[in-house]
């Protein structure tokens, strides 16, 4: 089942400061035609030593407002809901859209 959110403006529309996630976001966005955005979420994490670590949300947009949340599969989670990811993992799926989109260009054209 898909879980979707809203997103206002100033959501959707804020900065990622990781300039790799921008970069591979933006060939993403050139590769599918679709605007992939990308939320930053900066969380504690640790029980004793607590620190801060930055996770991120891919969301695909559905009909303005509405984002799907991209959900991703971990062996390491009880749930199957995770949606806030590592950098490795967004960066991952940024360069298969981008992989997947160049594949079915050259297929159509066939």
């Amino acid at each position: 089942m898909p879980i979707c959110t809203y997103l206002n403006d100033w959501e959707r529309d804020r900065p990622v400061e990781n300039k790799v996630v921008c970069e591979w976001r933006d060939k993403a966005r050139k590769a599918t035609g679709v605007r992939i955005e990308i939320l930053e979420r900066k969380l504690l994490v640790g029980r004793f030593f607590r620190k801060e670590k930055t996770f991120y949300i891919i969301l695909w947009p559905l009909l303005h407002p509405e984002y799907q949340i991209i959900n991703f599969y971990s062996e390491e989670s009880g749930t199957s809901i995770n949606t806030v990811v590592s950098v490795e993992m967004c960066v991952a799926y940024l360069i298969g859209l981008c992989s997947g989109s160049d594949v079915a260009k050259e297929a159509s054209h066939a």
